[in-house]
């Protein structure tokens, strides 16, 4: 079965992203994060569109685009997805919803696959922090406690 989207057919796009993200954590403490700096790789991102380079273009404004955007508080924003947490849920789910829509509607754009991959996700994703993640999340405490009761204690080697 051939694939329908570049989206689909290139491991090269998810290569290209997951080593900049690995590469922006290897240099995170040397990482200075500025808006201004979103100006030149924009115009790298559009300027390369339909190049060879267009998935490295990609990769560096939308990867920096993300760190920029995750140091801003966008108001009471920051408060809701400090109370509800759904990244876990997008995260896990997003790759094989993207999928499944590859499948069922060949030759979808890659900013209408996010957006409809967004759609199904955001509410499974709420679902999952409601019914497992929240409580898995505060029976850490419970555990810990239990673990403290009933460790034994330890002998220390004699000298």
């Amino acid at each position: 079965y051939p694939p329908t989207s570049k989206c689909a057919a290139s491991p090269t796009i998810f290569a290209i992203f997951f080593f900049s993200g690995a590469l922006a954590c290897l240099v995170r403490r040397e990482l200075v994060i500025r808006g201004a700096v979103l100006i030149p790789l924009c115009a790298l991102f559009i300027g390369l569109a339909k190049t060879p380079f267009a998935e490295v273009s990609a990769a560096l404004f939308l990867g920096y685009s993300a760190l920029w955007a995750a140091t801003k508080t966008f108001g009471p924003l920051r408060a809701a997805c400090n109370r509800i947490d759904a990244s876990l849920g997008i995260y896990i789910f997003a790759g094989p919803t993207q999928q499944g829509l590859l499948w069922l509607v060949p030759g979808v754009t890659h900013v209408w696959l996010s957006f409809l991959a967004f759609a199904i996700d955001l509410p499974i994703a709420l679902l999952s922090w409601t019914v497992i993640e929240k409580p898995a999340l505060s029976l850490r405490a419970v555990l810990a406690r239990r673990s403290k009761k009933h460790r034994p204690p330890v002998a220390l080697p004699a000298a």
